[in-house]
């Protein structure tokens, strides 16, 4: 876990180590084929774009670029995933008209598709109910059953020790 006040820097730390902002100084080393899965803040998120779950979940096809249509094996595991996290009847729902956690599922699910071995999370609870972040936090911990590495990214130190086994503040 990383834990840090509001504009302390985290989530640019995270763009760094994820390749999409180059630092200012030093280098970022990342093991070659190391596939990471990212979670983005919901208020980075423009939900008035016409897309479905299935579409937004789709988009994290790893081969996308070599096939612009979805193979029916790619189908059937973003319908797979829908359905371990519960949501597999909202499939055909526009993005917009879920509930926060809803599409914290959906952002979780399009991060699992392409099988991380990483799955990065920033501020993932931050528009979910207390109940929906208890289900997040489960999730959580059976992806780490699983043997999935997690970096969670939180300004509430009362997550990170609930859920972090090594902690950065």
């Amino acid at each position: 876990g990383v834990v840090g006040p509001s504009g302390s820097g985290k989530t640019t730390m995270l763009r760094v180590l994820l390749g999409s902002v180059a630092p200012v100084a030093g280098r970022v080393e990342r093991r070659h084929g190391l596939r990471i899965g990212y979670v983005p803040q919901v208020e980075t998120i423009n939900w008035d774009f016409p897309v479905t779950v299935a579409e937004v979940v789709l988009m994290a096809r790893p081969q996308r670029r070599l096939r612009p249509r979805p193979s029916v094996e790619d189908r059937a595991d973003v319908a797979r995933i829908l359905d371990r996290l519960g949501i597999a009847s909202l499939a055909d729902r526009h993005i917009r008209a879920l509930s926060g956690g809803q599409q914290q599922r959906v952002f979780i699910a399009r991060a699992l598709l392409g099988t991380p071995h990483l799955l990065v999370m920033d501020e993932p609870t931050s528009a979910l109910t207390v109940m929906e972040t208890k289900h997040l936090f489960e999730r959580i911990g059976q992806l780490k059953r699983e043997g999935r590495a997690v970096l969670f990214i939180s300004h509430k130190m009362e997550e990170i020790y609930r859920i972090a086994d090594r902690i950065a503040v």
